[in-house]
């Protein structure tokens, strides 16, 4: 008995709220001009609240007003539904203060499904804010050359997830939205840029900010013409080296700036096509495998363009053991008054390098510098302090041969 009591009372009290939800779309509808009235809407016969148009209250549960469900796909736009009404003039005006439940999750400019208030221009997610507008751009003057690269900063926006940047013509970037707040640009057209034409703006999960102020900035960015590809300064002609299993030779290259900033790329060829080998430096080593001959260039590039250096060959030969020179002198034991002239050609199947030791007796009248195979030499006496020495380094081993007046 009580049950049923219980469900008829509930019956009746859904009534009375469909009755009150009746009663006051008909007072908001059909009420005559400059007639006010107060809606209560509920499970009790309570007025309504002072201050309120519309008052809902429920003492048996707890209940809420559900919004109308609304697919909005544009944030800059006002589904059509809601503006096929010859009363609706202006719509963005308007609907000022319209409240719906976005379904679109992927509402692009959006924060997802929610509820939304059209402010004028857009769909803002009810408690999402979006960020404040950056600070002033700044930079310090800058002069790049063209196409080189410079960074422009504006001040950091409490939780802001990116920043989004216009450039004036003339000025690039590879990437127009950041994480942080600051960019890099590219300077593809000589021209001077005042700051001020370069805007920004905050990025949140809720939205944009605006920019900054307009003619805020400060500084400006030169970007200068083009003076040219790197030129090179040395060595002008192709260099050939020979050089023994497991030596290492140095290879360099000099080039021009022409007013850019250098890189540099090595690049070495066996029988192939050219591939990297170093960079960062105008010098490389070449690496000796035996039995193999390698081609090495140095490719600098600047702003303007990138130049090719000359053809650097070496050629490794296999070592296998320590040089055996011969030497072959000429007028060795010839007298010519007061003193001896001798010529001396030291011939060596392959040498890395040669020194050579003169005796106390011996002037040296020619040659005679380390890593030369020729040497000539004049004696004021005889006997063993008139002599010259070649000490003979191949990287396998040395070996040393006199030539002396007796």
């Amino acid at each position: 008995m009580g049950s049923n009591l219980e469900k008829s009372m509930k019956r009746m009290k859904k009534q009375r709220m469909l009755v009150g939800l009746a009663l006051c779309a008909a007072l908001l509808l059909f009420q005559p001009a400059g007639l006010q009235a107060q809606v209560h809407i509920g499970d009790t016969d309570a007025s309504a609240k002072g201050g309120t148009l519309l008052d809902l209250t429920s003492t048996t549960a707890q209940r809420g007003l559900l919004p109308l469900n609304v697919e909005i796909n544009n944030v800059n736009r006002i589904p059509y539904a809601f503006t096929d009404s010859a009363v609706i003039t202006v719509p963005n005006e308007d609907l000022k203060g319209l409240i719906v439940y976005n379904t679109n999750a992927t509402l692009a400019g959006g924060d997802g499904e929610g509820l939304y208030v059209w402010d004028g221009e857009q769909w803002s997610k009810i408690g999402c804010i979006p960020p404040a507008a950056p600070t002033l751009v700044k930079t310090d003057v800058t002069t790049i050359i063209l196409n080189a690269t410079t960074t422009i900063t504006c001040g950091s926006v409490e939780g802001a997830t990116s920043y989004v940047w216009t450039l004036p013509d003339g000025l690039s970037a590879a990437n127009w939205t950041t994480t942080t707040n600051s960019i890099t640009v590219t300077g593809v057209t000589p021209d001077t840029y005042n700051i001020n034409r370069v805007t920004v703006k905050a990025v949140n999960d809720c939205g944009e900010s605006e920019p900054p102020t307009t003619g805020s900035g400060d500084g400006t960015i030169v970007v200068l013409p083009c003076t040219g590809a790197p030129t090179i300064a040395s060595p002008a002609s192709a260099q050939s080296y020979t050089v023994n299993s497991g030596v290492s030779q140095p290879l360099s290259a000099t080039f021009n700036a022409n007013g850019g900033n250098l890189t540099y790329q090595w690049q070495r060829r066996t029988n192939g096509d050219w591939e990297s080998h170093s960079s960062g430096s105008a010098g490389t080593t070449a690496l000796s495998t035996a039995g193999t001959t390698t081609y090495y260039r140095c490719i600098a590039t600047n702003e303007c363009g990138a130049t090719e250096s000359v053809t650097f060959t070496v050629v490794v030969r296999s070592c296998s053991g320590a040089p055996t020179p011969s030497l072959a002198c000429a007028n060795c034991a010839g007298w010519t008054g007061t003193s001896y002239i001798i010529n001396s050609t030291l011939t060596i199947s392959y040498f890395e390098t040669i020194v050579w030791t003169k005796g106390a007796w011996a002037t040296i009248t020619s040659g005679c510098t380390n890593n030369t195979k020729t040497c000539s030499f004049r004696c004021s006496q005889r006997g063993l302090g008139c002599a010259m020495e070649a000490t003979v380094d191949n990287g396998c081993g040395t070996a040393k041969v006199k030539a002396m007046v007796p």
